[in-house]
């Protein structure tokens, strides 16, 4: 499968951390081909270590946009994660 986009919400979730290892390098071997990842998950350091951009999202709206690392921060530094 070669998708344009890849639409990821929580997968990392659950499973074990095999598991968790596999899917974090498919993500990445998808990545590095060129595909779009749309990543969806409260854990902060995957955001940061995945994503080039981030969108914190609150009740169904935009708190934050933009570089994952300062989405991230901005994020805890609200008291979150």
């Amino acid at each position: 499968m070669r998708p344009d986009i890849l639409i990821i919400d929580e997968v990392l979730a659950v499973g074990d951390e095999a598991f968790q290892r596999k899917c974090l390098d498919r993500m990445d071997a998808f990545h590095e081909a060129g595909v779009t990842i749309l990543f969806v998950s409260h854990d902060s350091a995957l955001v940061r270590r995945m994503c080039h951009r981030a969108v914190w999202l609150e009740h169904g709206r935009v708190r934050a946009t933009g570089p994952a690392a300062q989405v991230v921060a901005h994020y805890q530094s609200a008291g979150h994660g």
